[in-house]
């Protein structure tokens, strides 16, 4: 978690000026290897295997999530524009 300067960082450099970092999102369209690479550090995919009465005697669910803070909804909304699928749970 990004919390700020530690006190010995803000000793040693004490002229240092924070300055708050933007929150940029792209809403038309998002570049696929981008995608890739957050959902690697980002995500969870399960697979649910249940004894069923179908011809092969099991189903199969997939699921795969992505988890965020609150703040960052509006990624969130924009991914799921842009797959044309998903919730905010």
């Amino acid at each position: 978690m990004n919390i700020g300067l530690s006190n010995i960082l803000k000793a040693n450099f004490p002229d240092t000026t924070l300055v708050p970092k933007p929150h940029v999102y792209r809403t038309n369209s998002f570049d696929p290897f981008w995608i890739s690479e957050f959902v690697i550090s980002e995500d969870n995919f399960r697979i649910f295997i249940k004894k069923d009465t179908t011809k092969i005697g099991f189903s199969l669910r997939l699921k795969f999530q992505i988890t965020q803070y609150s703040w960052n909804v509006v990624l969130i909304k924009n991914f799921i524009k842009y797959f044309s699928y998903g919730r905010i749970k």
